[in-house]
């Protein structure tokens, strides 16, 4: 055997076996590479073989080789893939985490709105019992106004009761006092009728004829005027002259002066 095909061997086995320690699956290649290495072997002593067994090692090798590249690309596929699955997983990760932080900062905002309303309905209550005491007092306050205008109004009314028994007092005494005036009055009318008819009797008597009986005239008075003059007035003159004694209606019954 040629040296130079010796080297070339052993660099071929070296490469089958480092494609081996790559990945399992080139033990297809390395089988091969063995069986044109046997056949090399048995050709260069002389025995039958493959024409071209160094092909048949090349061969091994190019295969190895190209489960050695399909083992790493779907090595590197699955690392891809790998990687993909963790970046994946930590993404979820990340995103759960900022979803539980938003769970949490919704609930802490919640817990926060929720002791904003708390406080705003305290508030609210607190103003409504402090309206509440406020129309309280404002009622009573009313209602103390009120009372204190009908204890003015009854005041008033007991003021103005007592105003007018006082003016019906004082027109009952008026009246009492008209009524004795009156009455005062009446008796000194009928003392002065009385007086005059008494006169008017005298008067009478000293007269020449009766103011009330037969129509006279002047000359039936042949003492002149006086006489006239005094039946003129005895019979109502001179307000009245039913005998026609005064016909000027000077007041003077046969112009007497």
């Amino acid at each position: 055997m040629k040296k130079r095909s010796i080297v070339l061997l052993f660099i071929l086995l070296l490469l089958a076996i480092m494609f081996l320690t790559s990945s399992i699956w080139s033990i297809f290649g390395l089988a091969i590479v063995g069986f044109g290495v046997l056949h090399y072997v048995k050709k260069s002593r002389g025995k039958s073989s493959f024409k071209r067994p160094l092909l048949i090692i090349w061969l091994g090798v190019f295969l190895a080789f190209i489960i050695v590249i399909a083992n790493t690309d779907t090595s590197t596929t699955e690392n891809a893939k790998e990687e993909a699955r963790v970046t994946t997983e930590k993404k979820e990760a990340e995103a759960k985490a900022k979803e539980e932080a938003r769970i949490a900062a919704e609930k802490k905002e919640a817990e926060a709105k929720a002791k904003e309303e708390a406080r705003i309905a305290a508030e609210k209550k607190e103003a409504e019992a402090k309206a509440k005491e406020e129309a309280r007092i404002a009622a009573e306050k009313k209602e103390a106004e009120a009372k204190a205008k009908e204890e003015a109004r009854i005041a008033a009314e007991k003021k103005e009761a007592e105003a007018k028994a006082k003016e019906e007092a004082r027109i009952a005494a008026e009246k009492k006092e008209a009524e004795a005036k009156a009455k005062e009055e009446a008796r000194i009318a009928a003392e002065k009728k009385e007086a005059e008819a008494k006169e008017e009797e005298e008067t009478s008597n000293k007269l020449m004829y009766d103011p009330t009986g037969a129509d006279k005239d002047c000359s039936d008075f042949p003492s002149g005027g006086f006489e006239a003059q005094e039946f003129y007035i005895a019979a109502g003159g001179p307000q009245s002259d039913p005998h026609d004694l005064d016909r000027d209606n000077d007041g003077n019954a046969c112009d007497w002066q």
